[in-house]
């Protein structure tokens, strides 16, 4: 019961030192190596506790004992006998660290190929479809055996001491057999009495290799849990409690001033100096070639990545609010679009209890996804697959919409949400959510332009900055950048037609 209950409290603060985490670092980490760390090592762990426990009662204590009782038989010939047992110590000691840091490597090795494996699966249909299904599986069955071997060099290293033990234990066997052979002949020990002794002690020496052995296992075990606890950063209490944050139902004034803003990783700065100012219920639109910093904005502007500058939301700075009081009031939207394995109502909801299902359905029908719904086989109750697989690219992103929605954030940031659909289907979210005026204040970032004229505002990045800004007419009345995106549309538009 102990050493699983220490495995379960292993998982769960591994889990939640992850959630804890800042977005930089946690884009810094591999999915397959956590895992790893999460499941085979804490594994080891787990078992090595179990069986130290165990022999420290079956091993230790009786090793002990029958120390004890021969030294009431002859003290000097125990002591002499047993003067090999610390070099058997001696010697697990000395070959700990190299046990460590090979056991280390060995697990470092197993991470990278159930990284291997989780990239390659995710990645199953791509690889498919381009035929690289022989290249990725010369890959992988490589990282086996990079495995394989450092697994042999562990087993050589933990086993290659055992003969070493038995030799050093043989010494006080024969030293046992002879002076007690002697003293039956001579007449001091009873038949009965050397056979006693010599039970005793051969029973003492065999605890004596498991111990030997146990020691081992335990230098092995070290280098999974310095892995696990690389991790693990306990979150203080309450870390994840539900926090109460106040929603008005009303939108939200925001303020950006001087923001600049580097994806992780890069030291290029992919947003430089923007500033503007949306009043409660304001649509802005922001556009611009590709690479311009839209994708960026989204990022500074979800509160998950440090930025430098500022970004208020109704006079307070976003960086000191907490992850609850910034989720209740920003919903965003990425390109992602990523969906859990569950029913389109737990996507929607992301499995909250006591959700409403008429506000589900209400949402469904703002991102227009209600009608896909009702042909569904179960309705709101069919399940997406993994990843969202059963469900169309224009689903999966109204679905993904449709949960922003559902939290009812007076902010809603949106990036390229409508790239998957089709220009009515867009005109008709976009009517919907601007049906609720005033409700929400909304950051919309598309290279699609045909809804723009029903935006408050227009930014226009270039390289990260604000190179022009105003409403959609006069934005087109000054024949910028904007305007010549805008006609290269259209015209592309009227040649399809």
């Amino acid at each position: 019961m102990m050493s699983n209950a220490i495995g379960n409290d292993l998982r769960r603060d591994l889990v939640g030192s992850t959630f804890a985490w800042d977005a930089p670092r946690f884009d810094k980490e591999s999915i397959g190596d956590l895992m790893s760390r999460g499941v085979g090592d804490i594994e080891v762990v787990v078992e090595t506790i179990m069986t130290t426990v165990t022999e420290a009662y079956d091993t230790w204590v009786l090793m002990l004992s029958y120390f004890v009782v021969i030294l009431f038989y002859d003290a000097r010939l125990t002591l002499l006998a047993s003067l090999p047992v610390p070099l058997m110590m001696l010697a697990a000691q000395l070959t700990g660290p190299l046990q460590t840091r090979e056991s280390l490597k060995a697990r470092r090795a197993a991470a990278q190929m159930t990284a291997r494996a989780t990239e390659s699966l995710n990645a199953v249909r791509v690889l498919r479809l381009f035929g690289r299904e022989p290249a990725e599986w010369a890959k992988f069955r490589q990282t086996c055996q990079d495995y394989l071997r450092a697994s042999l060099r562990v087993t050589v290293i933990q086993n290659g001491v055992f003969p070493f033990y038995t030799a050093v234990s043989s010494f006080g066997v024969i030293l046992v057999i002879s002076t007690g052979a002697g003293r039956v002949i001579a007449g001091t020990w009873t038949l009965g009495r050397f056979t006693a002794y010599l039970s005793l002690f051969l029973g003492m020496t065999g605890r004596m290799l498991m111990a030997g052995r146990v020691l081992n296992r335990v230098h092995a075990a070290r280098a999974a849990w310095t892995r696990i606890m690389e991790k693990v950063d306990i979150p203080g209490p309450g870390a994840f409690d539900e926090e109460t944050v106040a929603v008005n139902g009303q939108g939200l004034g925001l303020t950006v001033e001087n923001l600049s803003f580097s994806f992780p990783g890069m030291t290029e700065a992919a947003l430089k100096n923007v500033s503007f100012e949306l009043q409660p219920g304001d649509l802005l639109a922001v556009t611009g070639p590709i690479g311009g910093g839209k994708s960026a904005l989204v990022s500074a502007l979800s509160g998950l990545y440090p930025y430098e500058g500022s970004i208020k939301l109704e006079g307070v700075e976003m960086r000191d609010l907490t992850m609850a009081q910034r989720a209740a009031l920003i919903a965003t939207v990425d390109q992602s679009s990523l969906l859990f394995s569950g029913s389109v109502t737990e996507n929607i909801t992301l499995f909250s209890t006591g959700s409403s299902m008429e506000a589900v359905k209400d949402a469904a029908a703002a991102s227009a996804v209600d009608t896909d719904v009702a042909g569904f086989p179960k309705g709101y109750d069919t399940q997406v697959g993994e990843s969202g697989v059963r469900v169309s690219g224009g689903q999966r992103q109204r679905i993904a919409l449709a949960r922003a929605i559902y939290r009812n954030a007076p902010l809603l940031v949106l990036d390229d949400p409508f790239s998957a659909v089709d220009l009515i289907t867009e005109r008709q979210i976009l009517k919907g959510l601007r049906d609720e005026q005033g409700r929400r204040t909304m950051v919309l970032c598309s290279h699609r332009l045909n809804t723009f004229e029903t935006a408050d505002k227009v930014l226009v990045l270039e390289n990260g900055t604000v190179v022009e800004r105003g409403t959609h007419r006069s934005l087109l009345a000054e024949d910028g950048l904007y305007a010549r995106i805008y006609k290269a549309q259209g015209a592309l538009e009227s040649e399809v037609a």
